[in-house]
């Protein structure tokens, strides 16, 4: 008869497999007796349903990563997405789980590793990134029966408190009078992108994305197509992401003036480095838009704020 015993300070599974061999099976020292019944009562459906598996043929976290990875991230997924993921699993999922065995994975255990996470200090939206990430691995291994079903799937997401939809955060919003101090302190070089974040919306990646042939003058217009993320060009994941957006005439009058003088390449950049390459995103920071804040006297910022300072001033305006 199946049972669980403790031996040595630790929870042990006693059960026999479909073909009448005796089972034991050594639980990890910090589980619990409740993950112990889990396990066991799963032992028992595999058992009767003739999936189970000796434990030497059964998948580590390790094994089921390096399958996961290989055989759909680096095929099905972007790679500016795939290096995400592989940061997640090398950052927090790998210390967690590396050496257990995939079947020993129970709900229980993926509420010690979210507990785990935030007593590390991680942020709710980060554990729940990568609670969706063991999900989708462990799904993976549900599709070539090394599981029988997902635990992480039986576990719910942290609640997140979503910052209001209509109102960006005021601390991180320009005023007016305040945007007009950090241009009038930007750099001649630097200007034409600042201001066309502040007055378009458009998040960083897709301002150094961006080439002269998405700009139609005539019709004072910006054709948002690709970003640049992560050394290389991309398409924007969705639909709403590829679109048009209105550009202000003091807008069109710079980059009539800075087209004149902007370095010219391969790609025809509006927004390209001194040789007429892509920018590096982190040249446009430390030279360009940090130096700015410091002249202008101005708070420290990150340069999606702008997009924020965008958003204020549509509301403001109705």
């Amino acid at each position: 008869m199946a049972c669980v015993r403790k031996r040595r300070n630790r929870w042990v599974l006693d059960y026999q497999d479909q073909n009448g061999n005796r089972r034991w099976e050594t639980l990890p020292k910090d589980s619990t007796r409740r993950d112990a019944d889990a396990l066991l009562s799963q032992r028992v459906r595999e058992v009767g349903s003739g999936e189970y598996e000796a434990r030497g043929d059964q998948k580590t976290f390790d094994e089921l990563a390096d399958a996961y990875l290989s055989g759909h991230v680096r095929v099905n997924v972007r790679e500016t997405t795939a290096v995400d993921y592989e940061g997640n699993l090398r950052r927090h999922l790998k210390p967690f789980f590396t050496g257990v065995r995939i079947r020993l994975i129970t709900p229980e255990m993926v509420e010690g590793f979210r507990s785990h996470l935030l007593e590390k200090g991680v942020g709710r939206r980060t554990v729940n990134k990568n609670h969706t990430l063991l999900s989708a691995m462990l799904r993976y291994a549900v599709r070539y029966r090394w599981l029988s079903y997902n635990p992480a799937a039986e576990v719910r997401k942290l609640r997140v408190e979503a910052p209001h939809q209509d109102k960006p955060e005021e601390t991180s919003a320009l005023s007016p009078l305040e945007i007009r101090r950090l241009l009038d302190a930007t750099e001649e070089h630097w200007r034409p992108v600042i201001l066309m974040a502040v007055s378009t919306g458009l998040r960083q990646g897709e301002l150094l994305g961006l080439k002269w042939g998405d700009i139609d003058f005539f019709a004072k217009q910006v054709h948002v197509r690709r970003q640049f993320t992560g050394g290389r060009f991309s398409d924007l994941k969705t639909k709403h992401s590829r679109r048009r957006v209105g550009l202000a005439d003091e807008l069109i009058s710079d980059l009539t003036r800075w087209k004149l003088r902007c370095p010219k390449g391969v790609h025809g950049l509006v927004f390209p480095n001194g040789a007429g390459n892509p920018e590096n995103p982190s040249n446009l920071l430390k030279r360009g838009f940090y130096p700015a804040l410091r002249r202008a006297k101005l708070r420290q910022i990150r340069f999606h704020d702008l997009r924020h300072t965008y958003a204020s001033m549509l509301i403001a305006r109705n």
